[in-house]
């Protein structure tokens, strides 16, 4: 049960970085000065996306040193997916269908059998 929970929080901080990554506005091409570059470093949203993949980053590193590889890793992305899935439906209005919920089904369902 504390692997599936761990695996649930990297999950979650994991795709919280993600929304907060996507918030980010990059500099054009043709406009790269320093202004720019500062501009887009003073961003709270990319420090904000930088902390919490960073501490995906620790844990799951912790995790793979207290469980077995062969089923974190594979646990870790199918929990990834779900979780994320999840994130997109509720804060980034993506649709969610039967078929989407049967393919996350099947990818939790897979995940348990791992763990």
């Amino acid at each position: 049960m504390t692997k599936i929970l761990l695996l649930i929080i990297t999950g979650i901080l994991a795709t919280t970085g993600i929304a907060f990554l996507r918030r980010i506005t990059f500099p054009t091409l043709t406009d790269i000065s320093f202004e720019s570059i500062c501009t887009f470093l003073l961003q709270p949203a990319f420090w904000i996306g930088i902390f919490f993949s960073g501490i995906t980053f620790l844990l799951y590193l912790w995790i793979l040193a207290k469980y077995e590889t062969s089923s974190i890793v594979p646990a870790l992305f199918g929990i990834n997916l779900v979780v994320l899935s999840i994130f997109s439906v509720l804060f980034f209005d993506e649709s969610l269908t039967t078929v989407k919920i049967g393919g996350y089904a099947m990818i939790f369902g897979g995940m348990l059998l791992l763990l």
